[in-house]
């Protein structure tokens, strides 16, 4: 029986890896499911650049990769195509001045959630247009509406795939966007409670080694179709 979905969408960290490069063997499970016709889709918060530092064919592995929570979307062989504004130079400026760790891409501004109360009050102080988003131990920078499902959203418009064709999966609280754009919503079983609270499916597996045994199972190679039960 051919499989009803026809993408995944992966996180990174936690999902993908929680070591920061990919095990030999979820690479082998994703050239597997790309072989079979499989799109596969890597949704980062990620800086792009900083992840090609170490996992440096990352763009080779996916059909597409949306980076900076959704703003940024790059394939092999092409130019990056920024799907938002850059958020307003000041903002960055004002953290950098105040002593607050940043990381800048090209549209968003990432540091360390520890430095929440400075990102809230650089965010106020530039008149809005701009929102936090939390994942675990980072805080970002967003122009607002921008989130890794809005990201997807225009990924899989890009691949000419539905949403409801598409599987996503991750760990962290910014991955409940990634769910609301993706037919099922699946959780490793490393996902914080919150996620696995919302998700459709929970990985017996944690990261790579669920990921593996998922792409490998009856969803991505002709079996059961497990009904959506998600939470509101």
């Amino acid at each position: 029986m051919r499989p009803h979905y026809r993408a995944i969408a992966l996180d990174y960290d936690g999902t993908l890896t929680e070591d920061g490069i990919p095990s030999e063997g979820i690479l082998a499970a994703l050239g597997e499911a790309r072989a079979r016709g499989i799109s596969l889709i890597l949704v980062t918060g990620r800086i792009l650049p900083r992840l090609r530092e170490i996992f440096p064919d990352v763009t080779r592995r996916f059909d597409l990769v949306v980076a900076e929570n959704g703003a940024v979307l790059a394939r092999e062989g092409g130019a990056e195509r920024l799907l938002a504004r850059p958020v307003r130079r000041e903002i960055a400026e004002a953290l950098e001045a105040a002593g607050v760790f940043t990381a800048r891409g090209q549209v968003l501004v990432a540091g360390l959630a520890r430095d929440a109360a400075a990102f809230e009050a650089a965010v106020a102080r530039s008149g809005g247009g701009e929102t936090l988003v939390f994942n675990r131990d980072a805080v970002m920078v967003l122009p607002s509406g921008i989130t890794k499902g809005t990201g997807l959203a225009g990924a899989l418009a890009e691949l000419s795939i539905p949403a409801d064709r598409c599987v996503a999966a991750g760990d962290g609280e910014n991955d409940l966007a990634l769910f609301s754009a993706a037919g099922l919503g699946v959780a490793v079983a490393n996902a914080i409670p919150l996620l696995a609270e919302r998700a459709d499916l929970v990985l017996e597996g944690r990261a790579g080694e669920g990921i593996a045994a998922l792409l490998r199972g009856p969803i991505f190679t002709g079996g059961r179709i497990p009904r959506r039960v998600r939470r509101p």
